[in-house]
């Protein structure tokens, strides 16, 4: 019996087609199911309505590509985690493993013998948490022997997973990002995750991928990789990306026939693994990661704007959770605008801002109504009950520093005080 065709889409009809054009030269294709899993539109975006129709009839005329073709539309727009949860969790009521591909993915056409040929395979493999299509760049001009690579980074582009695999993704525990030892080993397979994951659990970050990423790490799992890419992503635009297309230097192989890969003594290659760490923790990744700052500041002010308006819309003091912890001084870390918003929000409470906490040596010493910026924790006279970290970008850095003056416990990020 194949596996099941997962296939997740929204609002962008040129993608999906190309998509479909893909598969529908893959070998054996007519022998599959497919599940089309499509979002509702965004009705405060324009043209949403428009493109997710032009999406459902692609999928409607899709009809001649599989065996069988479902459609599952969304009747409110969910967003990208809840959509693709959903379609996992629909899947694997009905079945034990899926081929699960988003609509900027292009396959080639041994993709699917390839997938169908790992999960059975490699099912029993404890080792393994999932299979993907994709070849990671950090693969390129390596001297790899096996036509399958385990590496202990999970990527969503083109996937193979199993029933019980999806059951070990916890979605319903939100504070992962809040313990520091698991994080430390967490970043080592990239150094903005720790960051990613507190995004995604606060739900500043509309994704589901990460959460898997944690999974794979917390069991000491792999994700099996080809040697030969057997997809691509075509995205440039999308939930997660600003104009990115990460394939246009890279060699596709389309018209690959069906090859051999040998999987019965496939091992771990360790020395790719640790290239794999450390080039995700290397300076350059981390410096990619701080180029979309002004993108994640965005939405970490945004978040902070609607979450004050709401506890005020709610009539909920802005003091609560300070009152709540016998809280009655704080230090804001972070001279930003989020900061200067819960200064002055606090003014007419209880609580009393001892000053803010900034590392940028412009600002020290400096004052804003008449509180004074200082650069570390022990230079303020009085002491603190707790520090809050207003940066959500770079919070798991902040209070790793942080916790060199203060006990961890007391140290909170906004998104906890808002919440």
């Amino acid at each position: 019996m194949r596996s099941p065709i997962a296939i997740v889409g929204y609002n962008r009809p040129d993608y999906l087609r190309e998509c479909l054009e893909a598969l529908s030269r893959c070998n054996h294709v007519e022998e599959y199911e497919a599940f089309f899993f499509l979002d509702a539109p965004n009705r405060s975006k324009k043209d949403d309505i428009r493109l997710c129709d032009e999406v459902y009839g692609i999928a409607r005329n899709a009809g001649g590509v599989f065996k069988e073709t479902h459609i599952l539309r969304s009747e409110t727009h969910k967003g990208c985690r809840e959509n693709v949860k959903d379609a996992f969790d629909h899947i694997f009521a009905l079945f034990e493993a899926v081929i699960y591909i988003e609509d900027d993915i292009v396959v080639a056409p041994d993709f699917l013998d390839f997938m169908e040929d790992c999960l059975e395979k490699l099912r029993t493999d404890n080792r393994i948490f999932s299979i993907c299509g994709y070849t990671p760049k950090v693969l390129e001009g390596k001297d790899i022997k096996d036509d399958l690579v385990l590496i202990g980074l999970f990527t969503a582009w083109g996937i193979g997973l199993w029933r019980d695999r999806w059951e070990m993704v916890d979605y319903k525990k939100r504070d992962y990002h809040k313990d520091n030892a698991l994080m430390e080993g967490f970043k080592e397979y990239g150094y903005n995750l720790p960051n990613l994951l507190m995004a995604e659990e606060i739900d500043i970050l509309d994704t589901w991928d990460v959460q898997v990423m944690l999974a794979s790490f917390r069991f000491s799992m792999y994700t099996a990789y080809p040697r030969i890419p057997k997809c691509t992503n075509i995205g440039k635009y999308g939930v997660h990306s600003k104009d990115r297309y990460d394939g246009e230097d890279r060699p596709f192989y389309k018209n690959v026939d069906v090859w051999e890969w040998h999987i019965e003594n496939l091992t771990v290659e360790k020395r790719l693994n640790d290239y794999m760490k450390s080039a995700a923790a290397s300076y350059d990744s981390y410096m990619d990661w701080k180029s979309s700052r002004p993108y994640w500041k965005y939405l970490a002010y945004n978040y902070v704007l609607k979450s004050i308006i709401r506890h005020k819309c709610e009539g909920i003091a802005i003091d609560g959770f300070f009152l709540e912890n016998s809280i009655k001084k704080i230090l804001i870390y972070g001279f930003t605008d989020v900061g200067e918003i819960l200064c002055n929000e606090l003014s007419n409470s209880s609580i009393k801002v001892l000053g803010y906490i900034d590392r940028n040596p412009e600002l020290i010493g400096k004052r804003k109504n008449g509180i004074r910026i200082y650069s570390q924790p022990e230079e303020v006279e009085e002491r603190c009950d707790a520090i809050i970290v207003t940066p959500l970008t770079d919070s798991y850095e902040i209070q790793e520093y942080l916790a060199q003056y203060i006990d961890a416990r007391k140290i909170f990020t906004i998104a906890e005080i808002l919440r």
